[in-house]
């Protein structure tokens, strides 16, 4: 989903994500943004409290494999790993996706994330035994950004979804007059 800043983009994802680990128990994910800061202060937290209400989950945070751990299921648990990919150098950046092998991959604010990493992302949804997707939400990026030539107006691609989001779809989720506020 494509919106801009406070439109709701990450607690639909999270809620995506939650919702996917609890009907395939066993199933990994990585949701991330591109920043190691922002992912531990922005998405970890939002994933936390969604986790919570939606689904009224408790989820224990691992910290050596940096992931959060679903409630056993017949001897499944699914991991959502919580971690940035910016690093000193683009291998070590492509390094920590190459090593994945995970089901599904969210990646918020995804405007910021190099296209050669973006697209390396894709590689990255080979567990086998369960579905796999790649979710993009980024804030909207320009008609000269590499998002505009992978989502075109027109989409040749049947297997790619491209949904847009307002600020005024996540009204009933604002502090009242936060709509004005920005609006002026």
């Amino acid at each position: 989903p494509e919106g801009a800043r406070y439109s709701g983009k990450t607690w639909l994802v999270s809620a995506k994500i939650g919702r996917s680990c609890t009907k395939f128990p066993g199933i990994e994910w990585l949701f991330n943004r591109f920043s190691n800061e922002e992912t531990r202060t922005k998405i970890r937290p939002e994933f936390v409290r969604v986790i919570g209400l939606d689904q009224g989950l408790t989820l224990e945070w691992d910290a050596d494999a940096s992931c959060y751990l679903f409630p056993d299921v017949g001897g499944l648990r699914s991991k959502v790993y919580c971690y940035g990919l910016k690093s000193q150098s683009i291998v070590e950046a492509l390094s920590k996706v190459r090593g994945l092998g995970v089901a599904c991959v969210a990646n918020d604010q995804t405007e910021e994330t190099p296209q050669q990493i973006s697209e390396e992302l894709r590689f990255a949804t080979r567990q086998p035994g369960y579905p796999h997707q790649l979710i993009f939400s980024p804030n909207p990026p320009g008609e000269d950004h590499y998002l505009a030539d992978q989502f075109p107006e027109e989409n040749p691609f049947p297997h790619r979804k491209y949904y847009r989001l307002s600020l005024y779809d996540n009204k009933h989720n604002l502090a009242p007059g936060k709509i004005e506020e920005l609006e002026a």
